[in-house]
């Protein structure tokens, strides 16, 4: 589409647009659809005259003049210090005694137990310990935290140091 035939579209547009616009019905006629369908109520009860207000409120709305002490004021000096007022001090029951310390819990072994080997009566177990394998045998002391005090087959009986506090892991491979 070029220019000359793209303006004379245009033009044609403009040109319906204002023919609509003048023919289009006058606001008495569109104010005629838009009243409401519902009658408008009449007061209920008419009053005889205005009514009037009573004294005090013609009070409050009175202008009073400023008195010696406000006009004497410097309105730039700086505000007085407001005196701090001291906040009612509510009997409070004493704090409860302090609770007797929890004893500390040893933490779960962060190993496990993958299986055992027998060679020559001496027993070796293969422990995990996150992405490393460890080899170890009764009576060993695993990274300065864990000694493996006995082992039946079944069960691994191990000793948290720091707590002196035994534990025990199953071993989950068959011999």
């Amino acid at each position: 589409m070029n220019a000359r035939t793209r303006r004379a579209g245009l033009m044609v547009v403009l040109l319906a647009t204002l023919l609509a616009a003048y023919w289009a019905p006058r606001d008495d006629a569109q104010s005629a659809l838009s009243t409401p369908a519902r009658p408008q109520r009449q007061p209920v009860a008419a009053t005889a005259g205005p009514v009037a207000l009573p004294d005090r409120d013609a009070e409050v709305l009175e202008i009073l003049p400023r008195t010696g002490e406000a006009m004497a004021e410097n309105v730039f000096a700086a505000p007085r210090p407001v005196q701090p007022v001291a906040a009612p001090v509510a009997a409070t029951a004493p704090p409860p005694p302090p609770s007797q310390p929890v004893a500390p819990v040893a933490p779960p072994p962060p190993f496990q137990v993958l299986g055992r080997a027998v060679e020559d009566g001496q027993v070796t177990l293969f422990l995990r310990w996150g992405d490393r394998t460890i080899l170890a045998k009764v009576g060993d002391t695993v990274e300065g935290q864990y000694r493996l005090d006995s082992e039946d087959g079944r069960i691994l009986q191990i000793r948290y140091l720091p707590l002196d506090q035994p534990q025990h892991l199953t071993i989950s491979a068959g011999k």
